[in-house]
């Protein structure tokens, strides 16, 4: 679990940045529009489709990443309580929230 946790705080940056349309290197951009996009945007809305309007639903988001769900069901009126084994990736859904 360590190694997991530890693995998810030193690529945290990355990792929002497929969310946020931020990456690095033209091989990143690539593979996110071939493999990583189409997926990440059926995923979320597949979650938004099955959840539906959520009507005062607590939401647990197990694994919240940099919060892009949390984002979303927060803005609905759901209170959301996010978790994440990642330090980092707490800290950039905190400031993510923030921002948004």
């Amino acid at each position: 679990m360590r190694n997991l946790s530890y693995y998810f705080d030193k690529i945290a940056n990355e990792f929002n940045g497929y969310y946020i349309g931020r990456r690095p290197s033209l091989i990143q951009e690539i593979g996110y529009r071939l493999f990583r996009g189409p997926g990440l945007k059926k995923r979320f809305a597949d979650t938004v489709k099955i959840v539906g309007e959520c009507n005062g639903a607590e939401i647990l988001d197990v694994g919240c990443g940099p919060g892009i769900y949390t984002q979303y069901f927060a803005k609905k009126g759901a209170p959301v309580t996010a978790i994440d084994m990642s330090q980092n990736m707490i800290e950039l859904a905190r400031r993510n929230l923030l921002d948004a």
